[in-house]
């Protein structure tokens, strides 16, 4: 390569999306351990193109992508719910009944 050129990154469709702002929430998972040197935070679930993702933003890490919400949640440790889950939001129409 010349000096002059400049190499560029060609990624896939899904190689990009490690980001936490990449897709649409779907899915959100607030917790807090409420006890001394408690930690608390809250974990997603984004959808872009076909994919999901699981994103950590306290860690800047994701998880995927997975082929459907309930592979993302199942495989990501996120359906693992405890007493320390407050609070869970999904988006309508994206959870059906088998």
């Amino acid at each position: 390569m010349r000096s002059d050129e400049v190499e560029r990154d060609v990624e896939g469709p899904d190689e990009d999306l490690d980001g936490e702002d990449e897709g649409e929430e779907v899915l959100s998972l607030a917790w807090d351990s409420g006890g001394p040197w408690a930690v608390a935070g809250t974990v997603y679930v984004r959808k872009h193109g076909s994919g999901y993702r699981a994103v950590y933003p306290d860690c800047g890490e994701a998880t995927g992508p997975y082929g459907s919400l309930a592979e993302a949640v199942a495989h990501s440790g996120i359906g693992e719910l405890t007493s320390a889950c407050h609070s869970l939001w999904y988006r309508r129409g994206e959870i059906r009944p088998k």
